[in-house]
């Protein structure tokens, strides 16, 4: 309970909650006390993520065919770059630039990967994993404050998408209701509390539905665009 009320001061001093969406992010992201910053983090089996890349280096190989399909289709650039979000232990962009290297070395030679990952501990772990590929970079920054120059290219990511915050909220017959959390002496409680929240297409919305709204979205989608 220590490490949660270091990450909420501002809830132990106040009985008021914080957004299900902001609780989320500060547990996900925080420098030194969320999930990703952890020194025991793991990932594979024997961690909480087993994803595709830890399963078999197929789905890598198939990523790399179609990243050479889109340099053909750019006219074949003399500098692509690959941006990937938030590429956590750096299986899978390994695993991509080891296939474009064995397979298609012409357009490896081309290549500029870029890693876009903002938990400090991850950003050194990837360094050292990807330190034999010379055109691989790692950018310690999050999407949020990041700023990448135009390029040719794609941005591609496993799983960042599925990570980002949502806000959740309930339809009822007089108005939005909004989940946050709280933190009481013994336990963290979630509860509904009314808000004002019309976005425009809610009006067909049920009563007693429940919504995941990812403003999250627009903010890579800025990004991105």
């Amino acid at each position: 309970m220590a490490r949660i009320a270091d990450l909420f001061p501002e809830c132990c001093e106040s009985p008021a909650g914080i957004r299900f969406d902001l609780f989320v992010d500060r547990v996900l992201n925080h420098p030194r006390h969320g999930y990703y910053s952890q020194d025991n983090f793991t990932f594979g089996k024997l961690g909480d993520f087993y994803t595709s890349p830890h399963v078999h280096f197929f789905f890598a190989e198939v990523l790399a065919e179609q990243f050479l399909q889109v340099w053909e289709a750019l006219g074949c650039p003399e500098t692509f770059s690959l941006l990937e979000m938030g590429p956590g232990d750096g299986a899978l962009p390994f695993q991509i630039l080891s296939s474009m290297e064995r397979r298609f070395p012409a357009f490896y030679r081309t290549v500029e990967y870029l890693g876009l990952e903002a938990s400090p501990r991850l950003c050194r772990r990837l360094r050292r994993k990807l330190s034999r590929f010379p055109s691989a970079r790692i950018l310690c920054e999050s999407y949020k404050s990041a700023r990448v120059e135009p390029f040719s290219g794609c941005v591609f990511s496993n799983e960042f998408l599925d990570a980002l915050p949502f806000r959740r909220l309930r339809k009822e017959a007089g108005g939005w209701q909004e989940w946050f959390v709280r933190l009481l002496p013994q336990r963290v409680e979630g509860y509904w509390k009314p808000v004002q929240w019309p976005p425009e297409g809610t009006e067909e919305i049920p009563e007693g539905a429940i919504l995941e709204w990812r403003e999250a979205f627009d903010e890579f989608y800025r990004f991105a665009s």
